[in-house]
């Protein structure tokens, strides 16, 4: 679902094939974002990166933020693989465009790519804004309509050949002629077309071929998210009265009708899905608020977001992937271990059995050492088995990493966890990285965040800020960490807090006999009320070399929090 506090501005989608035989079109697709961007901000001064290792990485998942204070620009991607075995990449961009004395205003695109091979696919763009909820003051003015920048540069790349349900794509309106109304009826009704169709007829008593707008504006505001067809001569209206299967479907003499998608012509009602205008009513509202209607209404088109990959609705299926991945190593090697143990221990008891029996019983002591050769059998076996499944684990991670590092989709159902067994579930898979205190662990009673965004905290922990205080030599840990994750590093309490004796307690822990500092915490979310509001206070032990966590969920007292109760 889209946003509430969002409006849309803009959506299409088309297909793009590749000119060359081995053409990496995702690559292209990324490279001309980038440069997209880097042209487009480059005159307000705010730069971002722009050398190919960056946008790699971006191709495999990752997040890009603008080199200035106030990070105005943030990419966001994912990939993922689908269970009928189509690859998906999409990404998020952020703009913040500030005006003096007017509210922020952010700009979001969402771009999602669909492939079976990397020489063809589908691309799904959507652009939306929203004003700073509840800024008090005047707002900037509704941005004019045009389409994206990105779209017209996708259209001149040389490498990329685009089309729009089988055809190649044009930002022009298409002239029709007598002869081609048994083809445009042909699109009209195929019931496969998921690409809105705009149709201006002629006027009837009119030479030059007049139509009530101009279908080239229609075309440069609308771009691929429609087609749009116009007639000059006025006996194409005679071709379609005399060949329209059915009269309802009928657009004469200036009239000006919207074929939407998916048509279903053996539906009675279908019809009426597909709007008329009369030529009087459109030079009574003009031709700004027309193409304005088009816009919003073509914007708005739920199919075309229900089938849309959009990196919100996927952003955490690599991540669960690894970490599921990792559950499934651990579970095997430690069945595996099992059956070792069992095998090592009657062995044992058979040896002092045997031994015990050996004075006396010949026969019982020939008996015993034969199960013991069994037994050694079965050790073998065991430990042979304990390979195999190694290799089997090391085979499958490196296939899950596939190809240009997507990750395999498997569903897991976080509403199946807790939040106390989620925290379990990442101290026995990360156990050499991270450990809970007593008290972190009755913090959980009171932890009302999301599973998921306590999922994703607890995984950047362990796999971005972790590596980020073990690593040599002086880093700004803060700033690293705040580059490549959704979630913002704090360093420590204020200083009032500090300085307040009862309340510098409450970030002191005890963990494993030693007074630990938990200053130190990871956050998302200002309202504690929210279901996304999380704070994680941790400490790092030199001791164990971990991340001791000391409270989970909740925003601990400061000097400000106790000012206000």
């Amino acid at each position: 679902m889209h946003d509430l506090n969002l409006t849309l501005f803009y959506k299409t989608s088309f297909q793009i094939r590749s000119t060359e035989h081995d053409g990496d079109i995702l690559w292209h697709l990324i490279c001309e974002i980038k440069n997209w961007m880097s042209k487009k901000w480059d005159s307000n001064g705010v730069d971002i990166p722009l050398d190919n290792e960056t946008w790699s990485q971006f191709k495999s998942g990752s997040t890009i933020v603008s080199e200035d204070p106030e990070d105005t620009i943030r990419f966001y991607s994912s990939v993922y693989w689908d269970h009928e075995a189509l690859n998906y990449w999409a990404c998020s961009i952020t703009e913040t465009v500030t005006i003096e004395d007017l509210a922020p205003r952010q700009w979001i695109t969402e771009i999602g790519f669909a492939y079976k091979e990397l020489t063809y696919g589908t691309v799904s763009i959507v652009l939306s804004y929203g004003d700073r909820p509840g800024y008090l003051g005047e707002c900037q003015k509704e941005p004019t309509p045009s389409v994206p920048g990105l779209v017209n540069r996708l259209t001149r790349n040389k490498h990329l050949n685009c089309e729009l349900c089988g055809m190649p794509l044009h930002l022009e309106a298409q002239m029709l002629h007598v002869g081609d109304f048994p083809t445009f009826w042909k699109l009209i009704a195929d019931e496969s077309r998921d690409t809105p169709i705009v149709y201006l007829s002629p006027m009837r008593h009119t030479n030059n071929g007049q139509s009530t707008i101009d279908p080239q504006e229609i075309a440069r505001n609308l771009g691929p998210s429609a087609m749009v067809y116009y007639a000059t001569d006025p006996a194409f209206n005679d071709e379609m009265r005399a060949l329209l299967p059915d009269e309802r479907y009928k657009c004469y003499n200036g009239f000006v009708r919207v074929y939407t998608s998916m048509p279903h012509l053996d539906n009675s009602g279908d019809s009426r899905r597909h709007r008329y205008f009369k030529p009087s009513v459109i030079k009574k509202m003009g031709a700004k608020k027309f193409i304005r209607i088009l816009r919003r209404a073509l914007a708005q088109d739920v199919y075309f977001y229900e089938k849309m990959v959009r990196r919100s609705r996927n952003k955490n299926c690599k991540r669960l992937d690894v970490v599921k991945s990792k559950i499934r190593r651990a579970s095997i090697a430690k069945d595996a271990e099992g059956q070792i143990a069992v095998a090592e221990n009657r062995i044992k008891n058979a040896e002092e059995e045997s031994m015990g029996l050996l004075i006396e019983l010949e026969e019982e002591a020939n008996a015993a050492h034969l199960e013991n050769e069994q037994l050694q059998r079965e050790l073998g076996e065991a430990q042979s088995k304990v390979f195999s499944l190694e290799t089997r684990v090391q085979t499958a991670e490196s296939a899950l990493k596939g190809t240009n590092g997507s990750p395999v989709i498997d569903e897991i159902d976080m509403q199946r966890y807790s939040p106390r067994a989620l925290c379990e579930l990442f101290e026995t898979i990360y156990s050499d990285k991270i450990d809970f205190t007593d008290r972190a662990m009755k913090s959980l009673s009171e932890c009302a965040t999301r599973p998921d965004v306590l999922w994703n905290a607890l995984y950047d922990l362990c796999t971005i800020a972790y590596p980020l205080h073990t690593k040599p030599g002086e880093i700004d840990i803060a700033k690293d960490f705040n580059s490549n994750s959704e979630f913002e590093y704090s360093r420590g309490a204020g200083m009032m807090t500090r300085k307040d004796t009862k309340l510098i307690e409450q970030y002191r822990d005890i963990y494993r006999g030693r007074e630990i500092n938990v200053e130190t915490h990871i956050k998302k979310g200002s309202k504690e009320s929210s279901n996304q509001f999380i704070r994680i206070y941790f400490g790092f032990d030199n001791v164990s070399k971990k991340l001791v966590i000391s409270s989970v969920g909740k925003h601990l007292d400061t000097h400000s929090t106790k000012f206000m109760k």
